[in-house]
């Protein structure tokens, strides 16, 4: 064969080569495989609204200036949107679902799967159904058929159940009490059980005092009324335990912390019930909505001190 064209037949079967292989890397099997695995959003912050379904529940999260907010104009509780972010921008292939558990799995997604809607303003980014565990988060993007373990950074210690959760208490702000000492203007904690224990702090033209009690120690009231620039609930309670409600509001509460703040929407106040020795949830119900929430244990370390605390040891 001539040398020229023997080098014709050679470039012939490149180009022949090239084109499969360009048509190979181009065609509908490698593109699916890249898009059923991008589980995050490419451009980060862009979302402002977010859709959570769950069988008959649905939430919807939008993004107002830095905060977001529920349905109901409740502000989101920022560990889960922290988390939540990390989802949506951050989120990888953990690892494929194995062909014994596979079939399983996508049943699972189907009757029991919440479903998360990623949307820049009204236009939707990405649709992906999740499931959980204790310890493993599994998604399907819409429109595919294979499911995968997914990873993502975890701030906190925050379920992936609750973090796909469509029920709006739960994604409520469990900030109680934001105030700060210079707002403040009455504080009254009531020991219904033992009222010689009980205390009300109130702003004079100069300093707070404890009523009845002249010689107050004023450092140990300041660092007290520092505490409530930041209380939060463990939760607030879910529908299925509103009936808990109903048996509290017949008795009379173990304490109850009333605030009084220079701005009303920072005033609150909470009844607590609480049994000695109680290993149980600790039950409260907040504000004048009496809205049933569960107690963080240390609200009763640091903020329940006895009326005595406060007596000054200088002679």
């Amino acid at each position: 064969m001539p040398k020229f064209s023997k080098n014709l037949s050679i470039i012939a079967f490149l180009s022949v080569f090239l084109a499969a292989f360009v048509y190979y890397i181009q065609s509908p099997k490698g593109t699916l495989q890249s898009e059923e695995t991008q589980f995050s959003i490419s451009d980060s912050g862009t979302v402002n609204k977010i859709i959570i379904k769950q069988k008959l529940k649905i939430l919807t999260l939008t993004k107002s200036e830095n905060d977001w907010k529920t349905n109901q104009g409740f502000v989101a509780e920022g560990l889960f949107i922290e988390n939540l972010k990390n989802l949506m921008y951050k989120s990888t292939i953990k690892k494929p679902i194995s062909k014994e558990i596979l079939q399983k799995i996508k049943e699972i997604l189907i009757a029991e799967a919440s479903e998360i809607s990623y949307f820049e303003n009204n236009t939707l980014l990405k649709k992906v159904r999740f499931i959980s565990d204790s310890q493993e988060l599994i998604g399907l993007i819409d429109g595919f058929s294979n499911p995968y373990f997914i990873d993502f950074q975890v701030v906190g210690k925050v379920p992936f159940a609750n973090l796909i959760s469509a029920d709006e208490q739960n994604w409520r702000d469990r900030t109680i009490f934001s105030s700060s000492i210079s707002t403040i203007e009455t504080l009254n904690v009531i020991y219904n059980d033992s009222s010689k224990y009980s205390f009300s702090i109130e702003r004079g033209k100069n300093s707070f005092a404890i009523l009845g009690m002249p010689k107050a120690d004023s450092a140990k009231i300041l660092a007290y009324l520092d505490l409530y620039k930041s209380v939060q609930i463990r939760r607030y309670c879910s529908d299925n335990e509103q009936i808990k409600k109903d048996s509290l509001l017949k008795i009379r509460p173990t304490f109850v912390i009333e605030l009084k703040d220079k701005f009303k929407n920072k005033s609150n106040v909470i009844a607590i019930y609480y049994a000695l020795n109680q290993k149980t949830d600790i039950y409260g119900l907040l504000n004048d909505k009496k809205e049933l929430c569960v107690i963080k244990p240390r609200v009763f370390e640091y903020l329940l001190q006895k009326r005595y605390f406060f007596e000054s040891k200088n002679k």
